[in-house]
């Protein structure tokens, strides 16, 4: 059995009825590689001696020695069984190295972000003292990206935004555009987890904190939690899925980007 084959089938099974597969290997390092076959891929991951790939077989190459020592660290720190869920900024770097090699997934992830974009979560308002709390917390917010992508996302007390004007559009898909694979990839998954394109960019960019980004993306939850108390086990799980995730993204665009 191909150690590809190994790989794959292990983040296939991991999240399938709580099966795990038993560890395979001792010891994961990183080398530096030799005739890289792309200038983001210098470092590669190997599990006892053996260069990983993803699952479309591109070699698993970083382009940080501290990116590609995380992902050897997430590897090194399984015991008995392997669990995908420990190991987040592996999953989310292989996604990346294969988005290098083929541009069509790429064209899949700016669509992700832009999607969020037009009914960004942020803009929406609420009456009385939520909504208070969401001009305070959520325009300055607002007013950032807008200046950093040229446009002008409003809040809105209505079911749905403003409709934006076409160059609003082209000036949203420029910015994304214009973001390496390593970064667009972080602020996918930043984004997709608040539901939020200015979060996830504002987080990335570093404008708002991961405290911040978790708090505003949870106002109005928060806010019902505070009126008629959480509910264990689904608002703390959900929160702390979302806190994992977010602080992954920020990770990982900090190790890749150094």
């Amino acid at each position: 059995m191909s150690l590809n084959f190994t790989i794959k089938r292990f983040f296939t099974i991991g999240t399938q009825g709580g099966q795990f597969m038993k560890k395979f290997y001792k010891k994961a390092t990183v080398k530096k590689l030799e005739n890289p076959v792309h200038n983001k891929h210098l470092y590669g991951v190997f599990l006892d001696g053996k260069l990983i790939r993803t699952p479309l077989k591109n070699k698993l190459a970083l382009p940080t020695y501290e990116l590609a020592f995380a992902i050897a660290h997430e590897f090194n720190m399984q015991n008995e069984y392997l669990k995908p869920a420990t190991m987040p900024i592996t999953s989310i770097s292989r996604t990346t190295v294969d988005m290098d090699i083929q541009e069509n997934i790429r064209q899949h992830i700016e669509d992700s972000v832009n999607q969020f974009v037009r009914n960004d979560t942020i803009l929406f308002r609420e009456e009385g003292k939520l909504g208070v709390i969401q001009n305070e917390k959520l325009n300055p917010v607002i007013e950032y990206v807008n200046k950093l992508m040229n446009i002008k996302l409003q809040p809105t007390d209505s079911l749905f935004s403003r409709e934006l004007e076409d160059i609003e559009i082209q000036n949203i898909q420029k910015y994304i555009a214009s973001k390496d694979n390593w970064t667009l990839m972080a602020i996918e998954q930043a984004t997709v987890n608040t539901k939020s394109t200015c979060l996830g960019v504002s987080l990335i960019n570093g404008f708002l904190s991961i405290e911040q980004a978790l708090e505003y993306s949870r106002l109005e939850e928060n806010f019902q939690i505070e009126q008629f108390g959480m509910v264990e086990g689904s608002h703390d799980l959900e929160e702390n899925t979302t806190l994992l995730n977010i602080s992954t993204a920020k990770l990982f665009s900090y190790l890749a980007n150094l």
